[in-house]
This record gives C-alpha cells, sequence and structure tokens, in this order.
C-alpha cells in the first residue's frame, strides 16, 4: 500500500512538473515574437484580429492609431464609426474609423481597439504582405525590448527585462498617444529638441522650424515613400546628435516642406539603435541596453 501511494505521489509530482515546464514555455513563446524587417525598418510581425489571422502588421510606434488595410476589412470585423481627417506629412485625408474586437500579437491583448481604414499599398512597395499597422493605441499597454539584431520583439509580463538590463533611462513625454524624447542637436547651432520615437520612420526627420534653429542647410532633393504615399522633401546632415549618453555624428536627416503640430520637432528613428527597452508604465526608455544581466533564453 506504501509502495502504491509513493508511485501515486510520483505522479503527480511528473504531471505537474510537465505541465508547469509546458506552460513556462507557452508564457516565454507569447513574450517573445519573432519579427522580420520590410526595407530595413519596418517591424512586421504576426497579428491577431479578434479571432482571425494571423495578419503581417506593422508595428509603429510613430502611429498614434492602428490601420487595418481595406484588403482585410471585411475578414476582421470591423465595426465602422465615423470619418476623421488625418494629418501627415502627404497632407490631409478623410479616413474611415472603426472598431476591432481585440488585437493580440503574442502576450500582448487589447479589447476594443480603435483602427482607421487605409490603403497600405505604398507599403507593399516593401512588403507584400504587410495588411495593417500596430500603433501606439496597442502598443501604450505594454513594455517591452525590441532586438533589431536578434530580430526579436520581447514583451514584458511583470518587470523582469527591466530588472535585467543596464543603461541610461531615457524620459519620455508621453501623450495622446506618443512617445517624444528630448535630446541635443548640432549643426551650425546647438538646439534642444523634442522628437517623436519612431519605429516606422527611415531616417531622422527635422520640421522646418528645427532645421531654423540648427541653421541646418539642404544639400538634395529626395522622395520618400509613406503609409500615405510619396513625398518630396529636401535632405541635409546633422553634425551631431546626443541622446542620454548615446551620440552620434554625421546623420542624414530629411526636411519636409509640411508642418506637423503633433510630431514635436520631427521624427526619431528605432533603428538607429541595435536595440531598445520602452517601459510604458513608468515612461523611459533604454537606447541600446546593456544586456550582459539577460539569462534563459533571453541571452
Amino acid at each position: 500500500m506504501k509502495s502504491r501511494w509513493h508511485a501515486g505521489l510520483l505522479l503527480r509530482v511528473a504531471i505537474f512538473y510537465f505541465t508547469l515546464t509546458g506552460v513556462c514555455q507557452t508564457v516565454r513563446a507569447q513574450s517573445e515574437v519573432h519579427f522580420r524587417l520590410a526595407h530595413n525598418t519596418l517591424v512586421v510581425v504576426p497579428v491577431m484580429a479578434g479571432k482571425e489571422g494571423p495578419f503581417d502588421f506593422v508595428l509603429d510606434t510613430g502611429a498614434n492609431t492602428s490601420v487595418v488595410d481595406p484588403t482585410i476589412a471585411a475578414h476582421v470585423a470591423m465595426v465602422e464609426i465615423d470619418t476623421v481627417r488625418q494629418t501627415t506629412l502627404a497632407g490631409i485625408r478623410t479616413l474611415t474609423r472603426g472598431v476591432l474586437p481585440a488585437l493580440s500579437v503574442g502576450a500582448m491583448h487589447v479589447e476594443n481597439v480603435e483602427v482607421v481604414l487605409k490603403d497600405l499599398s505604398e507599403f507593399r512597395k516593401f512588403d507584400s504582405r504587410i495588411e495593417g499597422i500596430a500603433g501606439q493605441n496597442f502598443l501604450a499597454h505594454f513594455s517591452y525590448l525590441v532586438d533589431y539584431q536578434k530580430r526579436v520583439f520581447r514583451i514584458e509580463q511583470d518587470t523582469e527585462i527591466r530588472d535585467a538590463i543596464g543603461g541610461d533611462r531615457v524620459p519620455l513625454e508621453a501623450g495622446e498617444n506618443q512617445m517624444l524624447v528630448l535630446l541635443d542637436a548640432q549643426s551650425r547651432n546647438h538646439a534642444k529638441l523634442r522628437l517623436l520615437l519612431d519605429s516606422g520612420a527611415n531616417s531622422i526627420v527635422l520640421l522646418r522650424t528645427a532645421a531654423q534653429a540648427l541653421e541646418l542647410s539642404p544639400q538634395a532633393e529626395e522622395v520618400a515613400t509613406t503609409s500615405n504615399g510619396q513625398i518630396g522633401l529636401q535632405t541635409g546632415r546633422l553634425h551631431e546628435l546626443l541622446i542620454g549618453r548615446e551620440k552620434f555624428h554625421d546623420l542624414p536627416v530629411a526636411l519636409p516642406a509640411a508642418e506637423l503640430s503633433n510630431i514635436g520637432d520631427g521624427l526619431l528613428p528605432t533603428n538607429l539603435f541595435t536595440a531598445l527597452y520602452i517601459n510604458s508604465r513608468e515612461g523611459f526608455v533604454v537606447l541600446n541596453p546593456r544586456r550582459e544581466k539577460l539569462s534563459g533564453s533571453q541571452r
């Protein structure tokens, strides 16, 4: 009888152990999402829209709202609300606004997500599979690490990433689903700028007032492709950029003619860094975090 009891106990312990191991592996898998880069810039991940998907969405910290392409709108149970006017570098557009029952990326899950309906055919010139954009109205609910070297997007469950990394905590000025970073820039003049942290941008963008403050002269003209279409702009070179302890020299910058009131002094692309940790809960970003403290699958 005693041996049967021990055998039963061992069996229950074994079942518990393997069940716990499976749960831990599932949690780890959900908290780590592998992504691909489109056009060496856009972070593209699989997204569930309600119970449908996965669809290929761009994770865009510079977009204050999420976007659904018309090609999948009928499949994701979007409920239309009204129309909104959206001002971008490419001009002003009227877009249909609606609500999705939910959006999910790995362990990230948000219900009743507001989206706008927008043709993303310009993005599909870089990657034919892009069907939507997960913007700040989704991302701001979470803290996460974007590792460009390993192409991994790590979602924080508690404080495990924050506690494991080292580096300067640069404050984020958050508001209206935006993240603005204060930094020092140098051209002919020195100026303190507020740039929008943007994972959808492929170069620094400075608005006219910032360029004038720096006495930054345009050197050439180019055509850039955005999710809203192609825009003509001038380009120049920035002598120096200092963000926390991260310093850059001789950076190309885009100088659009359009003026926007909702992106500070311009855009700061996240792919300037090999990795960055965004803590939405406490309002800071760690640029190029030291990862020697990370262990296990996070190493």
